[in-house]
């Protein structure tokens, strides 16, 4: 980098033997590089001491400019009359728990102070460790080093020039911290952006700070607009989502009237749109009972899962459908519903043709590793499939009964299961229970048995048809899953899971350890409440990548605890998918690092 010596800013005339303690806010490097290469060379041709502690960056680019001005200062190393230390390795060598601890400080750059001044009479001292600390979101830290700067003057003459990039100040949060890093210096240089006709140093101050208040309006207003950017683009992908979506979506009105349905919706009925959106509800049922049935259970602020119905289509046809349905309520008042219909015409036709072949073939298609049984419900005869004696380890048994199959069933899991049957039996309902059975020679094994009774013309039950599965592994699953939650909710890491829409689902005790919220606190609020206000936009563009099926891996951000503290953390985020594939969330693992 080839930085000329001119100065482009206002600048401030500081003999290095002045007692004095200025500030520049600078919004390019090479302004910035001119004047500190300016600034110590004047210090070091007078025979002063220098002491740069800078980025190394900058460093570097104030030692080119020299070379560039014909500049050696070589000699003035040799002789220790110029020394150049690394800002960051510096600070970290006084400060404890992220704050700049008074004696060390002394220890570290009070002794390095002194030592110039008694071996050359005279320094001016460069520093950016104060812009280190505001960059990294520890303005109070970087007052308090102002200070101890402040107070290292009262004791010792010397000359010191603080630089921040005005960029890191450009946030409305940090008007009253940047006011009083103003108050903190003897001198204000505004940004380069301004040319002062004078040097009054109290009319600096108020310009600086009126470029801080600028450049934070500037940012705010991008800020804004980004999101508002980002907004439109979800409102329009929202719009694209419901109007498009594979499954019929339609809103009704209080009074039964449709508001809206979405192309799916008028595409399985055939209607247009202006045929559809309008007119009652009822008139596209074909039982006039079930949907004012519908419509009262939706009233009183229910919810519909899986609702059978019937559609009547504009062709004269019907459609079988489920409705999954809840309702929008304002102030206890109905106000419409929120509809999914799904057209399940061809599996209703199927399974009412299933229907007549004989429930033993609906049960005994159900898939690989299943077995079914039959029971005479009168005679209390018992027979098993070829498919489940073999999964029970029998062979060769004639017919059961039903006392004889309950032998096979473990002593715990025998009473529980008989109560089941009866159960059903008697409130017509499907059975569904697990027990476990032992084959000859073998270890007990979990099996799941589906069934339902089949009835006589008079409400008599008259035979019971009964899958069973061998669900080992999965009973073994749930137990892997529940040791892996407890390798969850032991781990030091924060690990949180939340959906799609940000709200958290899960929280172990390393996330209660790093932010201070218990899982009882925080589970069912938004992931924002941990983001900065200044970073909201970042859940967002974490939420988009997920959606699209990408790793976020050890991003590195801010986010904030219970008690208000900021913590600098290194973030992973993976989504998590269903067990088809589906993205329905993200899992979250956070790391404290060390700022």
């Amino acid at each position: 980098m080839n930085v000329p010596l001119a100065s482009t800013a206002p600048g401030v005339a500081i003999s290095p033997a002045a007692k004095d303690h200025f500030v520049q806010f600078y919004e390019q490097d090479a302004v910035l590089v001119g004047e500190v290469a300016r600034y110590l060379r004047k210090a070091l041709e007078s025979g002063a001491a220098a002491i740069a502690i800078a980025t190394p960056q900058h460093a570097s680019d104030v030692e080119t400019a020299w070379e560039a001005d014909g500049f050696d200062c070589s000699p003035c190393r040799e002789r220790g009359q110029l020394v150049v230390l690394d800002a960051a390795r510096t600070l970290e060598q006084f400060t404890v728990g992220g704050q700049p601890d008074p004696a060390k400080f002394d220890e570290v750059v009070g002794a390095l102070v002194r030592d110039k001044l008694g071996r050359f009479g005279e320094l001016a001292a460069f520093g950016e460790m104060v812009a280190l600390l505001w960059a990294s979101g520890r303005q109070g830290a970087a007052i308090q080093l102002e200070e101890l700067w402040n107070g290292l003057a009262t004791k010792h003459r010397f000359a010191l020039y603080c630089a921040y990039p005005m960029q890191s100040c450009a946030s409305a949060e940090f008007s009253e911290a940047f006011r009083r890093v103003c108050q903190a210096h003897s001198h204000v240089i505004p940004a380069e952006g301004f040319h002062a006709a004078a040097n009054d140093p109290d009319q600096l101050k108020v310009i600086a700070q009126l470029q801080q208040r600028a450049a934070s309006l500037e940012r705010e207003v991008r800020t804004r607009q980004e999101l508002q950017h980002k907004l439109a683009q979800r409102e329009r992908e929202l719009s694209d989502f419901v109007d498009n979506a594979a499954v019929g979506l339609h809103r009704v009105g209080r009074d039964g009237t449709i508001l809206w349905a979405n192309r799916t919706e008028l595409e399985m009925l055939g209607y247009a749109a202006s045929e559809y959106i309008g007119r009652n509800i009822a008139e596209f049922h074909a039982d006039d009972d079930l949907i004012a049935r519908i419509l009262a259970t939706l009233s009183r602020g229910e919810s519909l899962h899986d609702q059978p119905s019937t559609m009547l289509c504009k062709d004269g046809s019907v459609r079988h459908v489920l409705i999954n349905s809840n309702a929008l309520m304002e102030d206890g008042k109905f106000v419409s519903t929120r509809c999914f219909t799904r057209d399940v015409s061809d599996r209703w036709l199927a399974q009412d043709a299933l229907r007549e072949r004989g429930a033993v073939l609906h049960l005994a298609m159900q898939g690989a590793r299943m077995g079914y049984w039959i029971a005479d419900l009168s005679s209390g005869d018992f027979r098993l499939s070829h498919e489940l004696e073999a999964l029970f380890g029998l062979s060769g048994t004639p017919d059961w009964s039903l006392d004889a199959f309950l032998c096979l069933i473990h002593p715990d899991d025998r009473a529980a299961f008989q109560a089941e049957l009866n159960a059903a039996i008697e409130a017509r309902r499907r059975l569904a229970c697990d027990f476990r059975v032992r084959p000859e020679g073998g270890d007990w094994r979990w099996f799941e048995v589906r069934g339902e009774a089949v009835y006589g013309a008079v409400g008599e039950a008259l035979r019971f048809y009964g899958i069973c599965m061998d669900v080992t592994a999965r009973k073994r699953e749930q137990q892997l899953l529940a040791h892996l939650a407890a390798v969850v909710e032991s781990a030091d890491d924060a690990i949180v899971s939340k959906t799609l829409d940000g709200v958290i689902t899960s929280w172990n005790t390393g996330a209660r350890r790093l932010f201070g919220f218990s899982a009882g606190e925080i589970v069912g609020r938004p992931i924002t409440v941990l983001i900065p206000e200044d970073m909201q936009g970042e859940e967002a563009t974490i939420i988009a990548k997920i959606r699209s099926g990408e790793r976020i891996d050890h991003f590195v951000t801010t986010r904030v605890a219970k008690d208000g503290t900021r913590k600098r953390v290194s973030i992973s985020v993976s989504p998590v998918r269903d067990a088809s594939g589906r993205i329905v969330g993200a899992s979250k693992i956070a790391r404290e690092i060390a700022t």
